[in-house]
């Protein structure tokens, strides 16, 4: 490999990534409680919902993509796991991941933000927020993930826009990019915004 191509890919291999992935497990009932304790050594994984049945929710997040499919090798090959399905994947650009995009939104007075603290320390967040800039009109806390689970999050963050009538009309999964906001989430706003004003 020549020296050119060899510094090439380096660059590449060392952009920062943020990897989020939704995986469904089916195992064995009899083994439930030793897979979930299994999975949720893993780095990056939180167990979201399970089932009785032997259904297990998870999300993996890791900054390659090479780390989600070990991760995903790794549930598979755990025993009592009859399968192990990647229904969701998504990766950004770290710098993508912008929270200056949505504190920018928030000092426009588009549109009112509201955040969901997704079962996550409070304190913790609240001086994350602090630091980072808080673009929220109220902070909710979802301790044990029901809420969550109730509006279908299977990987954070999400982004909905709920319109007057309290109805979802848009979910986003992933990292909030300024792209989206553009081309997405403003647009369907504005929309929004105007059908409230013939009401």
């Amino acid at each position: 490999m020549s020296a050119r191509l060899k510094n090439a890919f380096v660059e590449l291999v060392s952009i920062p990534e943020a990897h989020i992935a939704g995986i469904v497990v089916h195992a064995s009932q009899s083994n439930l409680e030793n897979i979930k304790q299994a999975i949720s050594f893993l780095p990056g994984s939180e167990i979201h919902a399970t089932s009785p049945e032997g259904k297990i929710i998870v999300t993996l997040e890791a900054r390659r993509s090479v780390d989600i499919v070990d991760q995903l090798n790794a549930i598979h090959a755990l025993p009592g796991v009859y399968s192990a399905s990647l229904v969701y994947q998504h990766h950004e650009d770290i710098e993508a991941l912008d929270h200056a995009a949505l504190v920018a939104l928030a000092r426009k007075n588009i549109v009112p933000i509201y955040g969901l603290d997704y079962k996550d320390d409070p304190d913790a967040a609240q001086q994350w927020l602090k630091q980072a800039g808080d673009p929220y009109i109220a902070t909710m806390v979802d301790h044990s993930g029901q809420t969550g689970i109730d509006y279908g999050v299977y990987g954070v963050p999400e982004t909905f826009i709920v319109d007057r009538r309290g109805v979802i009309r848009f979910k986003r999964s992933g990292p909030l990019t300024q792209a989206a906001l553009d081309t997405q989430i403003l647009p369907l706003v504005r929309t929004l915004q105007g059908e409230g004003s013939d009401e």
